[in-house]
């Protein structure tokens, strides 16, 4: 009977380790995910600024006038979002709200 007692206590510390390194896992991949999506709005908006620059001061109409001059590929939200340009005084922004940048 106490082994029986030893092996419940073991299993459920066992689970309760298995839920921490779970949320862990977790929690880093989403904060890979939202530096990956910051890169890219940070080439979106630099290559915005290019665009503006060549072509008077206008704002590119849409994200898929900037390829392939100024991005190489259309730039994709590692979680899913999409990607709304804006105007030359705004920043680029991600549809996910735990992607917001706050640009200076």
């Amino acid at each position: 009977m106490t082994n029986q007692k030893a092996i419940r206590v073991l299993i459920v510390a066992l689970i309760v380790f298995t839920m921490f390194v779970v949320h862990a896992l977790v929690q880093r991949r989403d904060a890979v995910r939202r530096d990956q999506c910051f890169q890219a709005l940070r080439a979106i908006e630099g290559a915005k600024e290019q665009y503006a620059i060549e072509h008077g001061g206008e704002a590119p109409p849409t994200i898929d006038a900037l390829i392939p001059r100024y991005l190489p590929a259309p730039p994709v939200c590692p979680s899913g979002g999409t990607y709304l340009l804006g105007d030359l005084q705004t920043g680029v922004v991600c549809s996910i709200a735990a992607h917001m940048h706050a640009w200076p």
